[in-house]
């Protein structure tokens, strides 16, 4: 459906889980409270800058976009005061943040088994109390290089 006053409702729906980033705060605000226009492009444009799936905010039923334990919490974070909706959302960023970790986990043995095994035994012989800070910031500087490349 696309008309402003979806786009709105769909626009709270997303930020009722996520900060308006800073730099969008006053623009986004003007939106919700119907002072700024929400056209077609303004909502393909949000969409994009976002993150959020394309048509997105043209779509009628708010949690349906979800998975159910997304939609879970969207219930309980709009059922609670403000005081649970921070402990909800600090929940959900710890959560966030044990599963980033685990993927920098998983990518780092990935990059362990690419090693010979004689140069990680002669690594960890190693006894300079700063060669593993050293090493770690090699490492980041490598998977940073990696990641550039890959998006090239």
């Amino acid at each position: 459906m696309r008309n402003p006053e979806n786009r709105r409702k769909r626009l709270r729906e997303w930020f009722a889980t996520r900060s308006i980033p800073a730099a969008n705060k006053s623009y986004i605000s003007q939106l919700l409270n119907g002072v700024a226009a929400f056209g077609e492009k303004t909502a393909i444009n949000l969409e994009q800058t976002l993150g959020m799936p394309d048509g997105y905010l043209d779509t009628v039923e708010g949690a349906s976009a979800f998975d159910e334990s997304t939609q879970a919490v969207i219930k309980m974070m709009q059922s609670t005061d403000d005081e649970g909706r921070l402990r909800i959302k600090l929940g959900v960023t710890d959560i966030l943040d044990q599963y980033e970790l685990r993927k920098m986990r998983v990518e780092r043995l990935r990059i362990a088994d690419t090693v010979p095994a004689e140069l990680l035994r002669g690594l960890a012989e190693i006894q300079d109390p700063d060669f593993p800070l050293a090493l770690e910031a090699f490492l980041g500087s490598f998977n940073k290089v990696a990641s550039v490349q890959k998006q090239k």
